[in-house]
């Protein structure tokens, strides 16, 4: 089992330092709850080719995602564009981790025969082994000099909250807030922008979730006339078992009522464990109209989204068959086999990690001493941490 860490840093960057035109679901993906808590993360996004209609011309692309060769992090995501049978270099992100493994840089380039800085955004969290993101700036490279250009601060208790703030040369000042709602089965995403020293409604997008919190239905609807909320769009989700998404049907609010066709349909394909595969959407208007935002899943929750596509092919990097390169025996294991505890013998521990064989997490800590009440017996992966970043992994058998 290997760590992974994968954010949608250009859906970010594409809504900075300009009017907002709806909900960005790259900011909503990060707040509502997570169906797998990050347990599950065996494998990766490995190349991605998607495609739009532009001018009545097919426009294609790919992606294709870097990991540490040690930790197997995301470190660089290069996307080409398709021009006369070959791939030219178009864009690339550069994530630079902190001693948690966790982004707190994102760096943006263009290719112009040379990789040209547009974009960077800057992280800032709190605890550590599970850190939780705070604060995000988004800058632009301007004149030689990094610029501000929108800030997100992070809230999560009581409310989940997203403040979105815009830099006017010597200060920061409110634009957009996100509040989020879950109760049971139920989630709500309310957008506001600050007007008259006060927040405004705009959008509001309500969801329902199935046993599994996989989305089944999402209803967005506009803040009208100052007074009203008016349906706008459905969304409507199939699953061929938990976690395997089939079909996802988009549908108009049409003079009071949802229409009885669809505007648009996305079909899936997926592996036997759910990992979307390829998604092709359909639209009776053909054209340009089919390009839409896919949202591709993975790993039983995790996911990464193309915006105004109409096709996605998604491969994946299984990290459970890469080759770990370990440290040079540094830690040992006392007692092995154990009881209730397990004592890491060793200098330069940086954390710790044990893993049960079906790939989760079941504890996670800073110190020497582990507890293993709790657990049941047999066997598990225990990932040792070293400061200067090595890994080591071992056996251990719980009685």
């Amino acid at each position: 089992m290997k760590r992974t860490i994968l954010l949608t840093a250009l859906l970010l960057a594409g809504i900075a330092g300009m009017a907002q035109q709806g909900i960005d679901h790259a900011l909503v993906k990060k707040m509502l709850p997570s169906s797998t808590n990050g347990l599950r993360n065996d494998i990766a996004p490995d190349k991605a080719i998607y495609q739009w209609q532009d001018g009545g011309v097919t426009m294609k692309c790919r992606n294709t995602y870097t990991y540490d060769e040690y930790e197997y992090f995301l470190t660089e995501v290069l996307t080409e564009m398709e021009d006369l049978g070959q791939w030219i270099p178009l864009r690339r992100e550069t994530y630079m981790v902190n001693v948690d493994l966790v982004p707190e840089c994102i760096l943006t380039q263009d290719w112009d025969g040379d990789w040209v800085n547009q974009s960077q955004i800057l992280a800032e969290y709190t605890g550590t082994y599970l850190p939780i993101l705070q604060k995000e700036t988004y800058q632009t490279w301007q004149g030689n000099n990094w610029v501000n250009q929108q800030q997100y601060t992070y809230t999560y208790d009581p409310v989940r909250t997203i403040l979105v703030k815009d830099w006017f040369g010597d200060h920061w000042g409110n634009h957009y807030l996100y509040t989020f709602e879950t109760e049971g089965q139920e989630a709500s995403v309310l957008l506001q922008y600050w007007k008259d020293g006060a927040w405004q409604n705009q959008e509001l997008e309500t969801y329902q979730l199935n046993e599994n919190g996989d989305i089944v239905e999402c209803i967005h609807a506009n803040w009208v006339n100052e007074s009203v909320w008016v349906n706008d769009v459905r969304q409507q989700y199939e699953y061929d078992g938990p976690y395997q998404l089939n079909r996802m049907t988009i549908t108009l609010w049409d003079n009071g009522a949802w229409s009885s066709t669809p505007s648009k349909t996305i079909q899936y394909e997926h592996d036997a464990m759910g990992n979307s595969l390829h998604a092709e959407c359909e639209s009776p208007l053909g054209g340009e109209d089919r390009n839409t935002d896919i949202e591709m899943f993975y790993n039983e929750g995790e996911s990464v989204l193309f915006e105004d596509v109409f096709e996605v092919e998604l491969s994946y990097l299984d990290l459970t068959a890469v080759d770990e390169t370990p440290a040079t025996g540094r830690f040992t294991l006392c007692p092995n086999p154990a009881n209730d505890h397990i004592m890491v013998q060793g200098e330069g521990l940086h954390h710790v990690a044990l893993y049960n064989l079906t790939g989760q997490c079941v504890r996670e800590c800073a110190s020497a001493r582990i507890d293993l009440q709790g657990l049941a017996s047999g066997a598990y992966l225990i990932k040792l941490y070293h400061q200067e970043g090595q890994v080591e992994t071992q056996k251990l058998l719980v009685r």
